[in-house]
């Protein structure tokens, strides 16, 4: 086959519109945890495909169905949903489609169909598009939170992805119609600024709840720390009335030891013990966001009648935002008193954190059913209200990344055990 000019022109800059898909991608998605390697080849393949597709077929209707599916293959490379997925290569490829349809008209060309061959020859026209799909892929890296995941309800999908859909159906129909040039510029760039629009509206909402997320942890936190400010004041109380007490404390327990009476030695003192825990400060570890969070729940599980232990061995002083603390540590024990909500009896909830080699370590087990509910690979809430409590997992995913940590979970016998590993410096 021989290749001219123009075939050549497009050789060189499919190369380059290759690595536009790439920025494009990056409007949509994160490159955490991504394979490099496995990416940089799925993307020679790309750019491989679509020029052996260009030199031996240049059908637009096919290019166009190859095309979806290629970049569908391309979102592999990054985690997300399925909906999010199917909703980038949309927009993507209405985007690119306006853009090279607008160019062709405005560099000359004439008979535009989509299931013959294509006599599209302007060189200065392909590398115009090249150009400007690349400028509108830099433009939409500033919209940056569409690439967070951020979970958001169905009827707000639907709406999002319909009309990129019907914007998809309609370029197909101009695509085959005949009209003036003029009329066909002006109808590409209403499709084009509607769905820059919903666009625009997707990356606001995807900020508003990511927003509301956010204020939902700060609202949890300042009840929190309230409660442990009242704790602490208690605690105080209850250790000026000890201290004033002491020496009556001293004087009775000397009575009982000079009558070797052991056991009501050790009742006495473990009524003492227990004065501070009265008041509801079950941990106390200097920490404000740690107390103030697991003391909270300690209490509201034991409303619950959830027996609850601790083991809590951690520095004062640890790099890690009380935001994130909060955050992980709230969910990992509302998901915990959930579960063991699913009981009638035998509710229990085992808390441990340690903090080793700059490593914090958080372990929370709980006794549940035994039935967990799985959706497309991700574990799901039982808990009624959905809207609220959908994003607890998510939300942790969340903090936990900012620290490169992990979390993870098993289930064993009817206990389910969450674990985060975070890499703090203490």
């Amino acid at each position: 086959m021989d290749l001219g000019v123009f075939e050549w022109t497009f050789i060189i800059t499919n190369i380059f519109g290759t690595y536009t898909i790439y920025k494009f991608m990056m409007v949509f998605f994160k490159r955490d945890n991504v394979n490099k390697k496995v990416e940089a080849i799925s993307y020679g393949l790309y750019c491989l495909i679509i020029a052996l597709l260009f030199l031996y077929l240049k059908i637009p209707i096919v290019m166009l169905v190859s095309n979806l599916l290629l970049l569908f293959g391309l979102t592999f490379n990054y985690q997300s949903n399925l909906l999010n997925r199917i909703l980038s290569i949309v927009f993507i490829s209405i985007i690119f489609l306006c853009i090279e349809m607008i160019i062709v008209v405005i560099t000359g060309a004439v008979d535009i169909t989509i299931i013959h061959e294509s006599r599209f020859q302007s060189i200065y026209g392909l590398i115009l598009i090249k150009i400007v799909s690349y400028v509108v892929a830099l433009l939409m890296n500033n919209f940056k939170s569409v690439r967070q995941g951020k979970k958001i309800p169905g009827y707000y999908w639907f709406c999002i992805f319909f009309i990129p859909t019907i914007s998809l159906y309609l370029l197909l129909l101009i695509y085959s119609k005949n009209l003036e040039d003029k009329h066909l510029i002006w109808s590409m760039l209403g499709v084009l600024f509607i769905n820059f629009s919903v666009f625009y509206l997707y990356d606001s909402l995807s900020r508003v709840f990511a927003e509301n997320a956010d204020k939902r942890v700060i609202q949890a936190q300042n009840r929190y720390y309230e409660k442990q400010l009242s704790v602490m004041q208690s605690s105080l109380k209850s250790t000026r009335a000890l201290r004033h007490d002491m020496n009556n404390h001293f004087t009775a327990i000397t009575s009982m030891a000079k009558k070797h009476n052991a056991k009501d030695i050790t009742d006495y003192v473990l009524e003492i013990s227990n004065i501070r825990s009265s008041y509801g400060e079950f941990v106390s570890t200097g920490i404000a966001a740690l107390d103030s969070v697991v003391n909270f729940k300690i209490q509201e599980a034991m409303q619950s009648e959830v027996v609850i232990t601790t083991d809590i061995v951690v520095p004062e002083q640890m790099q890690i935002s009380a935001f994130d603390l909060t955050t992980i540590l709230g969910n990992l024990l509302d998901n915990a008193i959930d579960g063991t909500k699913t009981l009638t009896e035998n509710r229990r909830i085992d808390i441990q954190i340690r903090c080793s080699m700059d490593q914090l370590f958080i372990h929370v087990k709980n006794t549940f059913d035994g039935h967990i509910k799985v959706q497309r690979g991700k574990l799901m809430t039982s808990n009624k209200d959905k809207v609220n409590h959908g994003f607890g997992i998510e939300n942790i995913k969340r903090s936990v990344e900012k620290y490169r940590g992990i979390y993870d979970y098993e289930v064993d016998d009817k206990k389910f055990i969450a674990s985060v590993i975070l890499y703090v410096a203490s």
